[in-house]
């Protein structure tokens, strides 16, 4: 077990020698490795069981200590949560490659955690009533987490876990205040005790703003009809835990805290003197087109009614000293909190004292309520706010695009000056911060259509085609058919879709860019034609069989079609990436107990990417969701390489697919090896 292609194992470049133990239920293990020999540096890991977890691709300890030198104690420890007993594996290893090991002592222990060591058992909080605890004693059972609770540096220590209720219309401010040498950070939770088991967990409010001594807060509001049960967890980072004071205060929800309690906006009647002072920070952080900057500070929601059909223009103009960013959400209220919250519109391309303006579409067939989010990365600062509403643009969007294109066609003299930007991020789509302009297209039963679309002027764009209906591409998210860009200001772009559906299909062609303040002018010509049909290897059903152990060289995805492409859903296995380029796949067989690895490698400067689906070819296709393993972290010609491990007591029949970050094909050479 080395350092590589791991998570959260440390120091384990040297010979390891490994420890089964079994945890009952609801108890606490510590496990210390003490050095017997002034010459050895021993390291500390705990990986779950069952065994193959340890050959896992990455391998994930659940936690790890190499703090020490040649003569320190490393020591971990962990809390088993689960309604049954747990087996772990205790693996001691050596900083070193070249270290040649050495003798040690090995200590085990089990206690029952003490109140509050648990979300289960958490201490009461209540409102106005500060309490003085200690971490003394406590483990670490919650660490930094990849879900939505912020850059949290001081996780890696003792936590303590206590219960909060937020009645009905209220917010609740929570401060820990640490001792001197003690740096703590907050985390909340919704009950029960089960969320914060969850992975990724989840958060409702995090902060981590200083360092030894300095005080943390997190602001959570309660717009709903009932009380709010929460769960607040007091973490440190790693050293001697200490003591801290916990205090939660209470006050009623003001107008404008939140999407659920909004400002009322009326198109045509602009406010001024607004504020964002005495509001919370409610919503922050990158979300899904939202701004991705100024979002720190307090924030101000507005709601705005926009009649059917119509476009909406909302502004921002603030006073001198204040820089603000402004996000339109669409939908419910709830839309404003989901993980991650999704926006319409977005705007914060100005500095203090510039105005941000954003346009956008209601393409229902009745009015529709928005929520603009006006935020700031400081607290506090005036400024007015307008909205406006104008008339769509014919293939402003999917809902409104021209009839159908039939037939070989080119259109010309076209531009997306005028219209605004609709499409968001999605799966397998490309450059979709500009403005964008929609036209339909119906192709034929295995009929074959090519969009080649021409700048004629310095215009940066996009090509994406999306199936209808047209309320597929108001998705979130969007699911994109295939979406080109490949080239410069003056490329013309050309994107290629095959129906392989027995009957005709209606899809929308997509022009965008990747700038967001930039139009342009261009062609669009359309061509219909009947392909080959598809090559070994284009789709799962007609994968290339790969009978096991193997190197395939001379390999190549020219002249394939993207027939795959996998959502970027943090911890879903696959490569972080859409994967938009053509793609080829084969199918294996894996035996019980046994393992998979593939290796690809490109022939030239290509970004390859390889992941690995489950049998049947039903779970293929635009939007895979998750994977059972997959790599896309090297360069530009950089091998990708996958290891996945059957711990069924059955074979597995699967899916090895060769993709790319965009762009139609490359050459490889791809190397198996099951055993």
């Amino acid at each position: 077990y080395g350092n590589t292609n791991e998570v959260g194992c440390a120091g384990a470049g040297g010979p390891d020698r490994v420890y089964r133990v079994t945890v009952p239920s609801m108890q606490r293990l510590t496990a210390s490795v003490t050095p017997k020999d002034g010459g050895y540096d021993p390291s500390i890991a705990l990986i779950a069981a069952p065994a193959p977890n340890c050959d896992a691709s990455p391998r994930v300890c659940l936690v790890s200590d190499d703090s020490g030198g040649q003569t320190a104690v490393n020591t971990v420890t962990i809390t088993n949560t689960a309604a049954a007993a747990q087996d772990y594996f205790v693996i001691i290893d050596g900083f070193l490659a070249t270290s040649p090991g050495g003798p040690f002592d090995l200590s085990l222990a089990t206690v029952t955690p003490p109140a509050g060591d648990l979300c289960s058992s958490a201490t009461v909080l209540t409102p106005g009533t500060p309490v003085s605890s200690t971490l003394v004693g406590y483990a670490n059972d919650y660490s930094s987490d990849a879900g939505n609770c912020g850059s949290l540096t001081a996780t890696a220590g003792a936590d303590r876990v206590f219960s909060l209720s937020i009645a009905a219309g209220h917010r609740a401010v929570v401060t820990v205040t640490p001792s001197a040498a003690l740096d703590t950070s907050l985390s909340v939770v919704a009950a029960p005790a089960a969320t914060c088991e969850l992975e990724p967990r989840q958060c409702l409010a995090s902060a981590n703003n200083g360092g030894p001594g300095v005080s943390d807060s997190v602001v959570v509001q309660n717009p709903s009809a009932s009380a709010l049960d929460l769960l607040v967890i007091v973490d440190s980072a790693a050293g001697t835990p200490s003591t801290f004071s916990l205090s939660a205060t209470s006050s009623v929800l003001v107008t404008g805290e939140t999407c659920q309690l909004p400002t009322t906006l009326i198109t045509g009647n602009p406010l001024s003197a607004e504020t964002s002072a005495a509001f919370s920070n409610d919503y922050s952080g990158s979300d899904t087109n939202c701004a991705n900057t100024n979002t720190t500070g307090a924030d101000h929601v507005y709601g705005v009614s926009v009649p059917a059909m119509t476009r909406c223009t909302v502004t921002v103009t603030p006073s001198a000293s204040f820089d603000p960013s402004l996000s339109i959400v669409a939908g419910a209220a709830a839309v404003c909190d989901a993980q991650p919250r999704v926006c319409r519109a977005a705007a914060s391309s100005g500095g203090a004292g510039v105005a941000e303006a954003v346009s956008f579409n209601n393409f229902n067939s009745a009015a529709q309520t928005f929520f603009a989010i006006v935020d700031a990365a400081a607290d506090g600062g005036t400024y007015g706010i307008s909205a406006t509403t104008g008339t769509l643009l014919v293939g402003d969007g999917c809902p409104n695009a021209p009839a159908p294109i039939t037939a070989d066609t080119t259109l010309s003299g076209l531009t997306t000056v005028g219209y605004v930007n609709d499409y968001g991020d999605g799966v397998g789509c490309r450059s979709f911060t500009g403005a964008d302009r929609v036209f339909a297209v119906t192709v034929p039963a295995g009929g074959r259509l090519t969009a080649v679309a021409t700048p004629t002027s310095s215009f940066d764009l996009s090509v994406s085609m999306v199936a209808g209906p047209a309320s597929a591409c108001e998705q979130f998210p969007r699911v994109c058919l295939v979406s080109v860009d490949n080239g410069g200001p003056t490329a013309a772009e050309t994107a290629l879709w095959v129906n392989r559906g027995a009957a005709a299909q209606t899809l929308f062609v997509v022009i965008d860019t990747y700038q967001p303040t930039v139009t342009g002018s261009f062609t669009l010509g359309l061509t219909f034609d009947t392909p080959a049909p598809p090559l070994p290897g284009d789709l799962c059903s007609n994968a290339v069989s790969v009978a096991g152990t193997t190197t395939l060289t001379g390999e190549t995805t020219v002249g394939y079609f993207n027939d795959l492409s996998t959502q970027t859903t943090a911890g879903n296995g696959c490569t972080g990436y859409s994967n938009s380029g053509a793609d080829k796949v084969y199918a294996l067989t894996v035996l019980a107990g046994k393992s998979l690895s593939a290796t690809v490698t490109p022939t030239g400067l290509d970004d390859a990417a390889i992941y690995l689906l489950p049998a049947p070819a039903s779970q293929c296709g635009l939007a895979v969701s998750a994977c059972l393993a997959g790599r896309d972290s090297a360069l530009p010609g950089g091998a990708e390489s996958l290891t996945w491990a059957n711990t069924s007591t059955a074979a597995a029949d699967v899916f090895l697919v060769v993709d790319q970050y965009f762009g139609t094909g490359y050459p490889y050479s791809l190397a198996i090896t099951v055993q």
